[in-house]
């Protein structure tokens, strides 16, 4: 008799091993998973905060360049910026443009032919597709000819065309009227908000362009500063 209550001992003994274990398990299991979503409920939580604090330092970065741009883009001549002339025997073209703007000039026309001069702000890097902030172009094309190569993207759409003109000089004994035409639109393919105006200048055409209107403010206020000889 005794030896059967032993055996059943062991036997209840065992079980109560068995379900303890069985208990730890599915503790030990529920825990880890407990852990892994608190991880990941964690990493999210850390990446709001990334996210957060980058937009805000993006924020606080484009306030600063505002301020920059506001107190210094324009630091020399009166306030009106850097000056740039090009060739004299071209009409002695010239505007304003920020001082901020680096300068590239890649045909120079020392021996004639077209004349071309590229501004950005900080540097001017060359890409397959660049989007600069200005061209500025003297072409040895007549100025008809040029407004007629753009009356496709006018009548497709794609350019809006209108007139241009600035009083040079008001009110002074030497005051003249400098026109062109203006065309807005896409100048580079995807970028929206490009603009541009061409004048007749002697026997030549000469083109302000910015290729993006990110900087639409900067080149308005370079079309009033515009000059050239007649």
């Amino acid at each position: 008799m005794i030896p059967k209550l032993m055996e059943g001992g062991k036997l209840i003994f065992i079980v109560l091993i068995v379900l303890l274990v069985a208990g730890l398990i599915a503790t030990t299991s529920n825990a880890t998973r407990t852990r892994g979503e608190l991880n990941s409920v964690q990493a999210s939580i850390d990446a709001q905060v990334l996210a957060r604090e980058t937009e805000i330092r993006r924020t606080e970065r484009a306030e600063a360049d505002a301020e920059w741009s506001e107190r210094e883009a324009y630091c020399n001549d009166g306030g009106r910026g850097h000056s740039f002339v090009g060739p004299d025997d071209y009409g002695r073209f010239g505007f304003f443009h920020p001082c901020h703007w680096a300068v590239w000039v890649p045909s120079p026309a020392l021996h004639g032919g077209n004349f071309e001069a590229i501004f950005h702000p900080r540097r001017v890097v060359h890409t397959a597709n660049p989007v600069y902030a200005l061209r500025f172009t003297i072409l040895t094309q007549q100025y008809d000819a040029v407004i007629q190569q753009r009356q496709g993207q006018v009548q497709g759409g794609q350019l809006v065309m209108s007139s241009f003109s600035r009083v040079v000089n008001q009110g002074l004994p030497s005051q003249f009227t400098i026109n062109g035409t203006r065309f807005d639109g896409n100048m580079v393919h995807g970028v929206a908000g490009g603009s541009e105006v061409i004048f007749r200048i002697r026997d030549r055409t000469a083109i302000v362009r910015t290729d993006s209107g990110l900087f639409r403010e900067d080149f308005e206020r370079l079309l009033q500063t515009i000059t050239f000889t007649q």
